[in-house]
């Protein structure tokens, strides 16, 4: 099986799910000055889908 990498670290490695959450956290916290992590990112996104879908159906006067 041939192992496809996209992205890659500086030092020439390819990510791994560690390096690229350390990553993703220490770009959050230079650009919000606050603690992140992609799991935080997707529950937001979740939650915020599942909101809307709510209100939208509740203006249709559906559920």
């Amino acid at each position: 099986m041939i192992k496809v990498v996209v992205f890659f670290q500086e030092n020439g490695k390819p990510f791994t799910s560690e390096t690229f959450c350390g990553l993703f956290k220490q770009v959050a916290y230079c650009l919000t000055g606050k603690a992140c992590n992609p799991q935080l990112i997707r529950d937001m996104a979740i939650a915020h889908l599942m909101s809307s879908r709510t209100s939208s159906a509740d203006s249709r006067g559906t559920s």
